[in-house]
């Protein structure tokens, strides 16, 4: 499951919970208030901490593939650099070779 479908999960079941809470809470008005915001506070708390975690994950993430492609960049940089090299000393040496039967 994805971060931030449990993310949202946790945050839907702390918002469900907070409302059957107070509908069917024992205590007087003040009293519940204090526990329902108590209540969302932790769960707010705990959503927080879930996206923090979430975002490193995701920018650990991108900064793993930043490297993967740079890394593959430069390989396929100095390959191309190689078959350039090749196919400049093959026409040279043609043309080096036509040339020399032509001045025989």
């Amino acid at each position: 499951m994805k971060s931030s479908s449990v993310f949202f999960s946790v945050l839907i079941a702390a918002a469900a919970g907070a409302a059957i809470g107070v509908a069917f809470a024992p205590d007087n008005g003040k009293s519940t208030r204090k526990k329902a915001k108590k209540a969302v506070n932790e769960y707010a708390k705990k959503a927080k901490e879930e996206l923090e975690t979430s975002s490193k994950s995701l920018t650990e993430s991108a900064n793993a593939a930043l490297e993967t492609v740079k890394s593959k960049t430069n390989e396929m940089v100095s390959y191309t650099k190689t078959k350039v090299n090749e196919a400049a000393n093959y026409t040279k040496d043609k043309v080096n070779s036509v040339q020399a039967e032509l001045e025989a």
